[in-house]
């Protein structure tokens, strides 16, 4: 999967049941170590809140190899 901004490999993907009526869970966003940002997949925006997932974001970022030079 590549960054839809800066086209970038995207290593680490978010997921949630909240797309699905049978539990499953999707992929519904990305987290781009190069921009250090979250993208919610343009199919599921009206589903879920742009800001669902912040409270991850600092842990992404902790992990994120290009944030810890």
């Amino acid at each position: 999967m590549k960054c839809e901004k800066c086209n970038n490999s995207v290593k680490r993907t978010l997921a949630d049941n909240c797309v699905s009526r049978l539990k499953f869970y999707k992929t519904v966003a990305y987290y781009c170590d190069h921009c250090d940002k979250i993208y919610i997949l343009e199919k599921y925006k009206d589903i879920i809140d742009k800001n669902k997932y912040d409270g991850e974001l600092k842990w992404l970022r902790e992990q994120n190899p290009y944030l810890n030079k």
